[in-house]
Parts: structure tokens; sequence; C-alpha cells
């Protein structure tokens, strides 16, 4: 098995090997994993440091480093931000193209949402233009079938959006599926559990207010579930349909 180097810079020891004992579930950690707590910053000797770890083990693919924060160069003089980021990252995609070797950065979000979910990273363009990939996790907090979705992007892959739910046991994502088919599958859910509770039924507009959805979402969500057999309707009630 190929080495792999983790860089866990805002945990401790202890936090890290509770994590894994959750993960491993009694199973030993593997060989091959290699944890560091600590790590100087680029620009203080963080790029020459992974060169010489490239050297002990060059058979490594895989490098997590968590997080960008934690080995960015101080300040940024009087670079403009778009500079500042991309120069600030460029020695570690250069020690990554020239080791061949993956790299993969975790870097914070901002708080508020954004049409464009890239621009909810808490950095300039000049830090998403110098990567090749950007992963950005969402993450919904609350009940459904996930509790968050993994948007991906890149200069040679194919734009996607993915349903994760968390799981807790394991402390892993489960992948469940497209974003999208995970989304409807849910308001789907969320429909019939609110409907269960209302036997006299409820009009479009209520379901939406009560799910604080948008009607045409709810309107266009209902005439599927009423094709498929899920619904029944009277007049502009949506109820539950009744067998026998």
């Amino acid at each position: 098995m190929k080495p792999v180097l983790c860089l866990f810079l805002e945990d401790s020891r202890r936090r890290v090997q509770s994590r894994l004992k959750k993960q491993l579930q009694g199973d030993p950690a593997p060989s091959n994993l290699h944890v560091f707590t600590d790590w100087p910053r680029i620009g203080e000797g963080g790029i020459e440091q992974l060169e010489r770890w490239m050297e002990l083990y060059p058979d490594t693919r895989f490098i997590i480093i968590d997080t960008w924060k934690k080995v960015k160069p101080r300040g940024g003089g009087n670079k403009n931000s778009y500079d500042a980021d991309y120069e600030a990252i460029e020695p570690l995609q250069r020690f990554a193209s020239d080791a061949h070797v993956s790299v993969l950065i975790l870097h914070h979000t901002r708080k508020a949402a954004a049409d464009d979910v890239i621009d909810e990273l808490n950095s300039s363009t000049g830090l998403t233009g110098a990567v090749d990939s950007i992963m950005v996790l969402k993450r919904e907090r609350g009940q459904g079938k996930a509790d968050g979705e993994l948007h991906i992007t890149g200069r040679d892959i194919e734009e996607q959006a993915l349903g994760l739910r968390f799981d807790t046991e394991f402390c892993n994502w489960i992948l469940m599926g497209e974003a999208q088919e995970c989304r409807r599958s849910e308001i789907r859910e969320q429909i019939i559990a609110l409907l269960g509770n209302n036997e006299l039924g409820m009009t479009p507009k209520e379901i939406a207010e009560a799910l604080h959805l948008k009607g045409g979402t709810v309107r266009r969500r209902l005439s599927a579930m009423l094709d498929d057999g899920q619904l029944a309707k009277h007049k502009e009630r949506y109820t539950l349909p009744t067998y026998g």
C-alpha cells in the first residue's frame, strides 16, 4: 500500500486517535498512514519538509492538509487579494506537480450562501484559479436522505453535485446519489409526513408555506407524486391515498 501523509493541523493527537478508533472499529491503523499535527508554513520550511518527506517516502501519492490557513504563508504585503492568494498556493501547486502527488487541501467556506458554490470559499478567485480541482461540501443540518451536498468542479473533471449522509457511528460520509435526486426524494418524504398529520388535506400553497419551499417546486412535486399514486387529490386539496 502506498504511503499517505495526513497533516491534521487543527487537531490534537488525542482527537485524531479518537476519530481513527471510530472509523476503524477496533482494527489496527494502516501501516501506510502517517499523521502529523504540526508542520511549518509555506515560506518557513513547509515545502522543503514536504520535499524531504518525498525523499524518504517516494511512493507517497496522496497528501492531506487540514487546513490551508495553518500552512498559508504569513501576510500578503501590498498585493491585492487575488495575487496574494495565487502566489501563496503556487509553491504547493508546483510541489505537487513536480512530485507527481495528489494534495488535498481543506479550507473553510464563508457563512453566507452564494449562487455559485465556488464563491462560498473564504478566499479570492486567486486561490480557486490556481488549483486543479475544487470540492465544496455544503452541509444541511437535519433529517432526510442527505445531510450534505458535495459540489465538484475542475479542469479535467465533469462538474457534478452529490448527495451525502454522515454516519456518526463510523465518522464517515456515505454517498447517497446525485444531489438533485436526493433533494427530490427528501421533498416527497416531507410532503408525505406533512399530509399524514392532515387528514383533510392541504393546498399546494399551504404545503409550500409549511415546508418553507417555493410554490413552483411544490406544485411540480405534487403533480409527479399524484402520477405515481403516492397522493390523492380532491378539488385543490392533496391527501394521502386511502386503500380498501
